[in-house]
């Protein structure tokens, strides 16, 4: 009787002890996955390399001047702002000569694109 009782205690303490390992691993195992899940961040486009699309009209040195599609605009000097250059540049402006970019340009490419129009061009004079 008294082996039985021990017996069923054993039985009992490996269960319990079965059943505490599953969940500390299902625990700990689900926390380990929530903490290395790597966030995904994307990295800041380069504008500078998407402004190729631009050169072949606005020149290199984005003072634009008689082109392929008519006379481009002088990016030195726009008073257009960011968003405004977001607009022309995803739909151009056809009667003016300009394409638009929607078909080949995602919008973050888009507005990559106009943020580097910003910082290096807008209002700044053209170095000798």
């Amino acid at each position: 009787m008294i082996v039985n009782k021990i017996n069923l205690f054993i039985g009992k303490f490996f269960f319990l002890l079965i059943t505490f390992f599953i969940i500390f691993f299902f625990c700990i195992n689900s926390v380990y996955a929530q903490n290395t899940t790597p966030s995904v961040k994307r990295a800041p486009l380069d504008g500078k390399d998407l402004y190729i699309h631009c050169a072949r009209c606005h020149k290199a040195t984005g003072i634009g001047g008689p082109s392929y599609g008519g006379f481009a605009a002088n990016l030195r000097e726009t008073f257009l702002d960011h968003e405004q250059l977001v607009e022309i540049i995803r739909n151009g402006r056809r009667t003016l000569g300009m394409p638009e970019f929607k078909s080949r340009l995602s919008k973050r490419e888009i507005n990559a694109l106009a943020t580097y129009i910003e910082k290096e061009f807008k209002g700044k004079p053209l170095e000798e």
